[in-house]
């Protein structure tokens, strides 16, 4: 079994990372800090202590959205969700396998099954009792930690299911910048390619 996987990212920029959460890019959805061992493991709940959301312009949450292994070609079309980056740069690069990444809180069967749909607080008040916030749609989209080959195997089991549409959230994932020195040398592609220099990505063409 190869030791790093394929991931791309589409940037005239590269790799470039910026906070999670800014004035530009209002970031909406919690990181859940907890990791994904099971696939199976549903519907769970979990306290809101274990959820997180970056306060605007924390560089300690800086990273970029990548596609790991693959991705949808219709997402970069002028109807697809990406088809502002439609005329991008595609950056390819390796990631180790066993590296823990962020990806949607999204099992392989779908976006009405995620690993967490619970999500629960004590009240302060005169008695203290556990509530849960109200579930939402969108708890599919926040994000929680997973080895990448255990997402490759998450993929593997919704192609299965759905061997004629890949989604978005099944192989996107948020790559945060310290991780960014832990990657190969990226590879060449659409005559774009990235190398590391004293740390910092710097994009030619």
């Amino acid at each position: 079994m190869d030791k790093y996987v394929k991931i791309f990212r589409f940037d005239d920029q590269g790799f470039f990372c910026k906070p999670a959460n800014s004035d530009v890019f209002p970031h909406t959805f919690k990181f859940i800090d907890t990791e994904i061992k099971d696939l199976y493991k549903i519907n769970q709940s979990i306290s809101t202590l274990e959820t997180h959301r970056p306060e605007k312009n924390d560089y300690k949450w800086s990273g970029c959205f990548c596609f790991l292994e693959e991705y949808d070609k219709n997402l970069l079309t002028v109807e697809g969700g990406l088809s502002i980056r439609r005329n991008a740069k595609m950056n390819v690069a390796l990631i180790p396998r066993d590296s823990i990444i962020w990806v949607r809180n999204t099992s392989h069967l779908g976006k009405d099954y995620p690993f967490f749909n619970e999500f629960t607080y004590v009240t302060e008040e005169e008695e203290e009792y556990e509530l849960s916030e109200t579930p939402s749609v969108f708890d599919h989209l926040r994000w929680v930690k997973m080895r990448v080959d255990l997402a490759m195997e998450r993929t593997r089991l919704w192609k299965e299911r759905e061997p004629n549409y890949l989604p978005e959230w099944i192989t996107e994932f948020y790559l945060m910048e310290e991780q960014i020195k832990t990657l190969s040398r990226p590879l060449f592609k659409d005559r774009a390619y990235l190398f590391l220099k004293n740390k910092k990505i710097i994009a030619k063409s």
